[in-house]
C-alpha cells in the first residue's frame, strides 16, 4: 500500500510555522553612525568612533546570534579597539575581531554565562575607533550582516544593511588621493589602449 506524503508534509509545515511564530519581529536593520558625523575633512591622527547599530527588533523579539563586518581603507585608518554595545546582555557572548581594513562583531548566546542570554533590544551592537594614518577618500562599508532567532532551528532573521559612510582625508597640501579602485581602473584602460596600439595590421 502506497503511503500518502501529505501527513508528513503537514507535520513539517506545522513545525516551520511554530518556529517562525516564535519571533514576532520579521526583519532587522544593521546600520552605523560616526562621531564626528561629518567625515569630509579628516586630518592626520584624528579619531573617528564608529557605532554599529541594530534597529527593527520588535518589542518581544529576540536574537540568539548577531554578526556584522565593517570594511574600511587600511591605508587611511588604523583600528584601535572593538567594544560591545549596551544591547549585548553578557560580554562573554561577544567576540570582536579587528583586522587590517575590517572590524568583525559577533554575539552568540551559546557562549554567554547562562548559555541562553538573548539580545532583546535595539541600540548599539558594537563600537570601534579608527585613527587617521594617511590621506584618501572613499567609503566605510557594512560588508556583512546576519541575525538568527534560533541557530539550531535555522530560523534566520532577514537583515537590511544601512548605507555606507563617505569620508575624505586630505594630505597636508590639501590633495585627496584617488581611491585604489579608480587607479586600478585607469591602469586597466591604459593597458587595453596599449594592446590595441600594438596589434599588428594585416
Amino acid at each position: 500500500m502506497r503511503r500518502h506524503p501529505f501527513p508528513a508534509l503537514l507535520v513539517v509545515a506545522i513545525m516551520t510555522m511554530t518556529a517562525l511564530n516564535s519571533s514576532p519581529a520579521r526583519g532587522v536593520t544593521i546600520s552605523f553612525s560616526s562621531t564626528p558625523a561629518d567625515l569630509s575633512s579628516l586630518a592626520m591622527s584624528d579619531l573617528v568612533t564608529i557605532d554599529v547599530n541594530l534597529d527593527g527588533l520588535g518589542p518581544t523579539g529576540t536574537l540568539e546570534l548577531l554578526a556584522a563586518t565593517v570594511d574600511f581603507d587600511a591605508t587611511v585608518f588604523s583600528l584601535t579597539g572593538i567594544t560591545p554595545g549596551p544591547i549585548i546582555p553578557d560580554p562573554f557572548g561577544f567576540f570582536g575581531t579587528p583586522g587590517p581594513g575590517f572590524a568583525d562583531g559577533l554575539f552568540d548566546a551559546f557562549f554567554t554565562s547562562s548559555g541562553t542570554d538573548l539580545i532583546t533590544m535595539n541600540g548599539i551592537f558594537f563600537s570601534f575607533d579608527l585613527e587617521v594614518i594617511g590621506a584618501g577618500a572613499g567609503e566605510i562599508d557594512l560588508d556583512f550582516g546576519e541575525a538568527f532567532v534560533d541557530v539550531l532551528g535555522f530560523v534566520e532573521e532577514p537583515v537590511d544593511m544601512g548605507p555606507p559612510l563617505e569620508f575624505a582625508a586630505p594630505s597636508p597640501d590639501g590633495v585627496i588621493p584617488e581611491p585604489l579602485t579608480a587607479t586600478l581602473g585607469l591602469i586597466g584602460v591604459a593597458g587595453i589602449g596599449l594592446s590595441v596600439r600594438r596589434r599588428p595590421v594585416r
